[in-house]
């Protein structure tokens, strides 16, 4: 093609002497692969905006967009697995998701071409397109890093072996009536006096129990793994979240379910739809983090109080109360759940 053109113009110039004032060929392709190409003029495209024609193309001209698309998070919603976004449905969770939805889209400029494959920066972090772009919204994924996401794994091990050791160190104050070993409490759980009585022991607290005994105690090479290895890499990471962000801190639900009935009865108003209503909390109980907790409001279907919490960096106690005061004063959730019975006369 540049032959071609070349030639071209060596024909031009044999007609009656006629020169050309400005001569150029390339566009931006051209200009950062062939020199030869420039002649007194270049031409450029896609180049003037700070973007490379092609992801293959030479970076041998550093170059950086001229201009960006901002906005905020209108919305924060969590999904379970197996949950559609967006229409036609093109995208389905594989696991939990938290989905934030922004209030631009195709209309915005935000090319529909990017559903299900473009991402977007949500403080310094990229944050996948899932579903459809629509004409003025856009969801992305801004779930936590899953080594975050359920921290039980880390911390389990430190609770099942210090449990034993320190119930048993208390016990040992009570009188010669008393259980004085975990076994002890497992054996009396399941005899029939409170094992068939209207209030038993849950299942899962023996369970619990149970896990202590095996564990070893203090001695236990899954706790010192935790505490050694595991828990510093924990703080590691939500450190670089929140530096990476730009954040203060992580605000979230106390508790994503809410209060659960007794293990022995049903209550068809009660819906949780994560395996682990605890997950939040290992948080600030793997990391040392400070954490506070503000009243949110209440659930709908059974008026159950909810909590929201504020998850700081070390030592920023002061700057988290700050934060969770201004969010309590301008919510206004502070009252009085309607299932609390009358005190006092």
């Amino acid at each position: 093609m540049l032959k071609k053109f070349m030639d071209g113009l060596a024909f031009g110039a044999g007609f009656g002497g006629s020169v050309w004032a400005l001569v150029r060929e390339e566009d931006s392709g051209a200009f950062l692969e062939r020199p030869e190409s420039y002649f007194n003029t270049v031409r450029l495209g896609i180049l003037m905006y700070g973007l490379y024609p092609t992801r293959f193309s030479s970076p041998s001209v550093p170059v950086k967009p001229i201009a960006r698309l901002v906005t905020r998070i209108l919305g924060l919603r969590e999904l379970p697995a197996g949950s559609s976004i967006s229409y036609g449905r093109t995208f389905h969770t594989e696991r939990r998701t938290l989905v934030a939805t922004l209030p631009i889209g195709f209309a915005d400029g935000y090319p529909k071409a990017l559903s299900n494959t473009g991402d977007v920066l949500v403080r310094g972090r990229r944050a996948r397109v899932l579903g459809q772009v629509c004409m003025d919204a856009t969801m992305v994924d801004v779930t936590l890093p899953g080594s975050l996401d359920n921290l039980w794994p880390v911390m389990g091990p430190v609770v099942d072996a210090d449990f034993g050791p320190e119930i048993e160190a208390y016990l040992a104050t009570r009188g010669p009536e008393a259980p004085k070993t975990v076994a002890d409490l497992v054996a009396g759980a399941e005899a029939p006096a409170i094992a068939d009585s209207p209030t038993p022991l849950n299942p899962a607290r023996i369970q619990g129990f149970r896990d202590a005994i095996a564990s070893g105690g203090y001695a236990s090479e899954g706790r010192r793994k935790s505490i050694e290895e595991l828990m510093p890499d924990v703080r590691n990471k939500l450190l670089a979240l929140l530096e990476d962000g730009g954040l203060d801190g992580l605000v979230f639900p106390t508790m994503p379910c809410p209060a659960s009935p007794r293990h022995d009865a049903e209550d068809a108003r009660y819906a949780c739809e994560i395996d682990d209503p605890y997950r939040p909390c290992y948080m600030a109980s793997t990391s040392g983090f400070p954490e506070i907790t503000v009243p949110a409001g209440f659930t709908a279907a059974d008026e159950m109080p909810a909590g929201l919490s504020f998850l700081g960096r070390p030592f920023s106690e002061t700057e988290l109360v700050r934060m969770a005061l201004d969010f309590e004063q301008a919510a206004g959730a502070r009252q009085v759940p309607a299932h609390t019975p009358v005190l006092g006369p």
